[in-house]
């Protein structure tokens, strides 16, 4: 929670997941400071039929980080297309936040700001947004000699997955040069309340129309089967 008095900061978080707003208003009357703390979650997720991870199949499973990607793997087990079809659609239970994908990739758009309020009307000012972003994909940790055949299909298949996710990264990354558009272009109001209620609904309007799109895409692309992310 941050405190706003006649100046002040104000932080909110639209993430995926599920839809929740919290507030808390402390009140001081020798300070006369009024403290807001707020937080929406917005859900915003990207998802495929199938996943895809690399090469690197005899390792245990990571989470690394690629630019601003944090990349999840969970790993699957087989010697043969059937056997990693099986491991795979049983590990995904655990590993992923949804049911009935092997990938899965999830963000989250924080913005910031502080409010000023000089009487008469309140102004925003130090906008600022940030982007996270999940990947969730499986690895295959091969047999020993697996069939060069198996190794390359796996790997042609998760090139076309992770180009399906990736796709989903590039929706991410425009819902939040959105909402940094849109905050910016925010007025003065009669109180910071009413200001911060703008803000927030505007950050929360932008994300709800990304979310739309990656639905859109999902169905565009039947969930990466029209990228050919299909196994086996």
């Amino acid at each position: 929670m941050e405190t706003v008095g006649r100046s002040g900061r104000v932080v909110t978080v639209l993430a995926l997941s599920s839809k929740m707003l919290s507030g808390h208003l402390i009140h001081d009357a020798k300070r006369r400071f009024i403290s807001f703390s707020w937080l929406i979650a917005v859900q915003a997720l990207g998802c495929a039929t199938a996943a895809r991870i690399g090469k690197d199949v005899a390792r245990p499973a990571i989470a690394t980080d690629a630019g601003e990607v944090r990349v999840v793997r969970y790993d699957v087990f087989g010697g043969s297309e059937a056997e990693i079809r099986l491991s795979m659609n049983h590990q995904r239970t655990d590993a992923l936040p949804i049911t009935g994908h092997d990938a899965f990739t999830r963000w989250q758009v924080s913005h910031r700001y502080s409010l000023t309020n000089s009487g008469s009307s309140c102004r925003p000012s130090d906008l600022a947004t940030a982007l996270s972003i999940e990947m969730f994909l499986p690895r295959w940790v091969s047999p020993r000699d697996p069939a060069d055949a198996l190794v390359d299909k796996w790997s042609v298949y998760l090139e076309r997955l992770r180009e399906h996710e990736n796709g989903h990264v590039e929706i991410a990354r425009r819902a939040e040069s959105a909402v940094n558009a849109a905050l910016s272009k925010a007025q003065p109001a009669s109180s910071c309340s009413d200001l911060r209620g703008q803000l927030d609904s505007m950050a929360a309007h932008v994300v709800d129309e990304f979310k739309a799109r990656e639905r859109e895409y999902d169905l565009a692309t039947d969930y990466g089967a029209a990228h050919g992310a299909r196994f086996p």
